[in-house]
């Protein structure tokens, strides 16, 4: 058996807020509040580069917030159709 290991992060995890849900209850899946992944995905995506101010790479941009290499991120955006505004 091999010995338990644990890894500890050198900065904790930064927190990211999230729009309150419109609805008190659940949404089911034939309501209009029902989101998908991939829309809860756009909309995280959309705001930390926004909070970075549309910057992908270095030290403050969107990909070191988010833990994803920039060319992930590039790849993602594509994928969910994200671009910047003009």
């Amino acid at each position: 058996m091999l010995p338990a290991t644990t890894v500890a992060a050198s900065t904790p995890p930064k927190a990211v807020t999230l729009p309150a849900a419109q609805t008190a209850g659940p949404a089911s899946a034939d309501s209009p509040a029902a989101v998908s992944l991939e829309d809860v995905e756009r909309r995280h995506i959309e705001s930390v580069l926004k909070q970075a101010n549309w910057m992908i790479e270095g030290e403050r941009g969107a990909a070191k917030i988010l833990n994803l290499h920039p060319s992930t991120l590039r790849s993602r955006m594509q994928k969910l159709g994200i671009k910047r505004p003009a």
